[in-house]
């Protein structure tokens, strides 16, 4: 997602530069995350437990 955002060297980044890369892009990435999930429904489920349970919550809050 931050590649596509236009963050260079997006794929080689640590775990602590992506978390912090992630903190100034919020909006975006979910955002870009939410189309991508729109457009290929197998794409959620191939994602971390946490993550589906997550958006389940937030269904429930429209």
């Amino acid at each position: 997602m931050l590649a596509a955002l236009g963050i260079r060297g997006a794929h080689g980044l640590s775990n602590d530069d992506l978390i912090e890369r992630l903190g100034d892009n919020k909006a975006a990435y979910a955002a870009g995350i939410a189309a991508r999930l729109y457009a290929d429904a197998s794409l959620a489920q191939r994602a971390p437990e946490a993550f589906r349970d997550a958006i389940e919550q937030l269904r429930g809050l429209t």
